[in-house]
This record gives C-alpha cells, structure tokens and sequence, in this order.
C-alpha cells in the first residue's frame, strides 16, 4: 500500500504568500554564507539538507488523500488537492492511467468538496469517478454546489460520468483489494472517518474531529476504530491552547489531542494533518518537533512516529 498526500491544509487553500517566501530566502542565504558552495552539487546538496520548511512549504491545498496498492486505488476527499491530483494524472501515459476512480468523502463542507469539478478525469469521455459519502442526500448538495450560479458547469454536464454512492457504518465497501469502513466523528454537520485495508497494511484517515473529553470511556470505539492502524491521519488544526480556549466547540483538535489517540491506538505513523490557514511553515515545523518529542517521552512503549503532513508527503507500507 502506498499513501500519497495532494492536499493537507483545512478550511480553505492558503498559498505562501510573498513576506513568507521573502523571509526563507533570508534565512537560507545566511545559512549559505557559513558553507562553502563551489559548485552546482554542493548547492543541490546544501539545498536538499535544508529543513523543509526553509526549502519548501508544507502546501496550501485543502484535504485529498491518495491511497493505492497495486492498480486499485482509493481517494479521501475532493479538496483543492484534488485538482493536483488530477494534473499528475494526466502527465502519466494514458495507458497507464486509471478510467475508474473511488472518491470518499468525510463530509460536505466546502473545503473538502471543492475539488471535484476541477478533478481532469471527469474531463474524458469514457472515465467515470464514484463519489462515496455517508451523508444522506449528499448527491443533491454536491449537485446544487457544482452548478450555476456557483459553478459555471454541471456536473451532469462533464464529459466523464460522476456516480454517487451511499456509505454506513458497519457497511465496508470493497475497491478491488482495499476494504473501506467507515466511522462518525464529533464534528458540527457530522464528519466520518474512514479505514482502508489491503490484508496487510492499513490507514485510518480522520481529519476533522473535536473529542473533548478524552477519558477512555469517551474515546473507547474511536480507539478501536484506530487500533493497530499503520498510518493514523488526524485533525491537528489548533494548537492545545487554542482547542480549549478560544476555539472550542469549533469542531478541531490539536496535534497533542491526536498524540494521545494515537497511543491508545498503538498506531505505527501519526500524520498530522488540515493545518490551520493562518499556521506557517515554521509553526508546522514546531508542533511536528513537539508531538514528536511527545512521543519519546512516552519511553519503549511508544513505537510511533509523528510527521506534519505536506503535499508530495508518500508513505510506503
């Protein structure tokens, strides 16, 4: 199973803007000055030893998650992401591309939906993508939301089919090798997380969540949900400060929040994941630093390793 990530920010894309962009090349040029950079090598070489943050940016597209083993793939959520998913799609050959496509999507709002017009197979005659959700009518919101006035084309009117598939828990869905259940998360309009399996490996996506209390009598069936996962992808959009004071009740969680599922969970890689708009580079950087150290803290019984997730993150299972 590998696991790929186009889109990782929440609530709406946030690109680097130019003050950003203009405050790494400051940093990296000083970092330059105590090297010596004889030639173009050296400098690929000091570039790519640079923290991803200086030399890079985690991303601004929002949630969409790509999930394959063999030829059978699986994609969470239709964010901005999507839409880079699509690209990559139609550089490959196209005998190599896939004609159907499996969407699920955790819930409807719009940060997570906004992709799917804009997704390049539905461009093609003859390609079909699958829209899974577990809202009841989903299909007429997603209709409503891609159509005029908001969209200038229906969706009924692309060249490639758009079908529309209901979901529940308790109900797993089958995509060729891969094994979807599916789960409802605390989240205001309901969220639903999902675990994809191929027999051998598996990864729980569960991006927007609020838990609140986190006594094992409240968060006991989402443990069991998560238990023994590979990767587990959690909400860290707030900082612990930020979730029990001013944004409470907002529907997130913190990073340290999914640090201690995580656990409970003995999962083996917590991604953090739907990065708030306003978090930096530099302050992604930091909460990947601390839960991680978090972690360590926890001694030989914690086998789990955190990453901030960033677009263009693989994960190889």
């Amino acid at each position: 199973m590998n696991v790929r990530f186009w889109g990782v920010r929440g609530s709406l894309p946030t690109p680097v803007d130019n003050k950003a962009l203009e405050e790494k090349l400051v940093q990296v040029v000083l970092r330059a000055r105590e090297a010596r950079l004889d030639d173009v090598d050296q400098v690929r070489r000091f570039v790519a030893g640079l923290p991803l943050a200086l030399r890079g940016t985690y991303g601004g597209h929002t949630s969409c998650v790509q999930v394959t083993s063999g030829q059978d793939e699986v994609i969470l959520d239709a964010g901005s992401g999507l839409y880079r998913l699509g690209q990559w799609w139609e550089g490959q050959e196209p005998a190599q591309r896939p004609q159907v496509h499996h969407i699920f999507l955790s819930h409807l709002h719009w940060d997570h939906t906004l992709g799917l017009p804009l997704f390049a197979p539905l461009g093609y005659a003859g390609h079909r993508v699958v829209v899974y959700g577990a809202h009841p009518g989903f299909e007429g919101h997603l209709q409503a939301q891609h159509a005029p006035p908001s969209f200038p084309v229906p969706l009924t009117a692309l060249k490639g089919e758009c079908a529309f598939r209901t979901v529940a828990p308790g109900r797993p869905v089958r995509v060729g090798t891969l094994r979807v259940d599916c789960m409802e998360l605390p989240h205001p309009g309901r969220s639903f997380a999902y675990r994809v399996s191929d027999g051998h490996a598996s990864l729980v996506y569960a991006t927007d969540a609020e838990y609140g209390d986190l006594s094992p009598e409240a968060v006991g069936r989402y443990v069991d949900f998560f238990q023994g996962a590979d990767v587990l992808v959690v909400d860290a959009q707030y900082d612990l400060h930020e979730s029990l004071g001013a944004k409470r009740d907002w529907g997130h969680s913190s990073a340290l929040t999914g640090a201690r599922l995580a656990l409970a969970a003995n999962v083996r890689w917590l991604v953090l994941f739907h990065h708030d708009p306003s978090s930096t580079d530099e302050a992604i950087a930091r909460m990947e630093a601390q839960v991680q150290a978090y972690l360590d803290a926890q001694g030989a019984s914690s086998r789990c390793r955190a990453v901030a997730a960033y677009e263009g993150l693989e994960i190889a299972l």
